[in-house]
């Protein structure tokens, strides 16, 4: 697991959402509570899961997840289910959004080479620094 700072976790949750949200706002959304869901589009490696819990936590939601990073899971697996204030939620949508999509793509990309390549030789080893 990489580390994230809490400053670091701060820094992406501001960038999304410096100031509020003008749309929750609009929205009226602090009253309602909601759950939210992120799944996986396709089958693949899961990647991010540890930050993105702790990004939604920081918004006060409370979070589960149901895989963890490195496993390979089917196609509309539920990766994390959020619960709480609907405007906390949707001011962590995008963030964590963001975070998975990131991670699980080199992941999978990561999954795929090493695949490849022991195809090829299986004493192959891909190592980078």
């Amino acid at each position: 697991m990489i580390y994230f700072s809490e400053q670091e976790l701060d820094a992406l949750l501001l960038e999304d959402i410096y100031r509020g949200d003008v749309t929750t706002r609009g929205l009226n959304l602090s009253h309602q509570e909601a759950t939210m869901v992120f799944r996986r589009k396709h089958s693949g490696v899961v990647a991010g899961i540890d930050v993105s819990v702790r990004l939604l936590q920081k918004l006060g939601l409370t979070a589960y997840s149901y895989a963890k990073d490195g496993d390979i899971v089917d196609t509309g697996f539920t990766l994390i289910e959020a619960k709480g204030s609907a405007d906390k939620l949707h001011q962590g949508w995008k963030v964590v959004q963001l975070v998975l999509e990131w991670c699980c793509g080199v992941a999978q990309y990561t999954h795929a080479l090493v695949t490849q390549a022991k195809a090829i030789n299986p004493n192959a080893i891909i190592a980078c620094t």
